[in-house]
Formats: structure tokens, C-alpha cells, sequence
């Protein structure tokens, strides 16, 4: 996040404009009120330079957290799994998933490959709509959505470097015909520890439209 972008930060609460969200359910908190009540705080700042809430108190590591660490703590999470399931929607507006190859940039960028026989490819090409799963492992997964743009060779480059780095053995299924490259750009992630106490962070880009 670039500095001078506002962030809204609130636990348990509704925070309708925010960009980084983060929710403790352990708690009703109001999200408008200020961080001495361990509630939400808007600033404009970088979010290396800020962090909230109070010692003490059910989930208060989560609340102390800077919004980089929760960035951090998304983009390993994801980084782990070689794997995740991707749905699409239809013409017809079915909707459709299938396990995916991936690779993730700085950004959260997800970059994958397919084949414009498959209809993942057709479907992307009618509606760019598109929603992940990463994980479950010890009941903690992350939910993902986006909107995909096939990317042109010459601005694929780039993005295959990042993906074949994460996936080498995929390596054998570059430049074959038919290919065709995607690169997501993020609109919404939440992180959901299913563990007592149960914990999620949420990240809302901004510039996107979840409807």
C-alpha cells in the first residue's frame, strides 16, 4: 500500500470504506470509535508506521498486529500451497472451479496458466470475475477475489518468470499451443483462523468493486 492511501482498521465491526479490515468475533466493538477503545482507526499513512489496540484482553495479539504484518502473514500463507481451487462463472452463469498451478506476486497479484480449449478460458473471456481457496490446513484457509486479464505475450514475460520460480516442474508446459496466461488483480482476501479464538483479518483493495 502506497502512503497517503486512507486505511480504516476494525475488529468485529463494519467498516464499509475500509482497505485493510481486520475482525475479532470474541468481540462487538463499534467501528467508528477511537484506538483507545480498541475499535478502528482511519489514517493516512504508511502501514509500516502504525499499529493499534491495548495489552490484555481476548485476541489482543491480533489487535497489535501492524497491518504489514497481516500482509506478511497473507502472502505466506498463500505461498505455501502449491495448489488452490479457482472458480469461475459461466456464460450460461454457472458457476465452475477446478485446482490450479500458481504463482503470487509482491502485489497479490495471482498469475496462472491455461488453455484456451478449457472452459475456464471461456468463461474468463465472458466474465473476468474470478474467486480462490488456499488451504485448511489446521482449520486456517484464505479466501480470494479477483478480476483475471488474459496477458498479451510481450506482457507475459514478466509474470511467467514470477510463476515458473514458484512452480519449476511446470516448466515443461511453457510456450505450448494453446496456452494462455492470466494475471488476477486483487479486490478482496480474507484470512479465516478457525482455531479458538477464532480470527480474521481482511484486506480490501482500493480502486475495486467487490459487486
Amino acid at each position: 500500500m502506497r502512503g497517503g492511501e486512507s486505511v480504516l482498521i476494525a475488529f468485529a465491526g463494519i467498516a464499509s470504506t475500509s482497505e485493510v479490515r481486520a475482525e475479532h468475533h470474541a468481540q462487538e466493538l463499534n467501528p467508528r470509535r477511537d484506538a483507545a477503545s480498541n475499535a478502528a482507526v482511519e489514517f493516512d499513512s504508511s502501514p509500516t508506521d502504525f499499529s493499534i489496540g491495548r495489552s490484555g484482553g481476548v485476541g489482543s495479539r491480533h489487535r497489535n498486529m501492524m497491518i504489514s504484518e497481516w500482509k506478511k502473514l497473507i502472502f505466506e500463507f498463500i505461498r505455501k500451497y502449491p495448489i488452490a481451487v479457482m472458480a469461475t462463472i459461466s456464460p450460461e452463469a454457472k458457476s465452475e472451479a477446478a485446482t490450479m498451478s500458481f504463482g503470487i506476486t509482491d502485489d497479490f497479484e495471482i498469475i496462472f496458466q491455461t488453455f484456451t480449449s478449457y472452459r475456464k478460458y471461456r468463461n474468463l473471456r465472458s466474465n473476468p470475475s474470478v474467486a480462490f481457496v488456499f488451504g485448511w490446513d489446521k482449520k486456517v484457509t484464505i479466501q480470494y477475489e479477483g478480476i483475471a486479464c488474459e496477458l498479451p505475450d510481450q506482457d507475459s514475460v514478466q509474470y511467467r518468470k514470477i510463476y515458473f520460480e514458484q512452480n519449476p516442474t511446470t516448466v515443461k508446459w511453457d510456450e505450448v499451443p494453446g496456452a494462455a496466461w492470466f494475471k488476477v488483480s486483487p479486490k478482496w482476501i480474507r484470512y479465516l483462523d478457525n482455531t479458538e479464538p477464532r480470527t480474521i483479518h481482511e484486506i480490501t483493495f482500493p480502486n475495486q468493486d467487490r459487486s
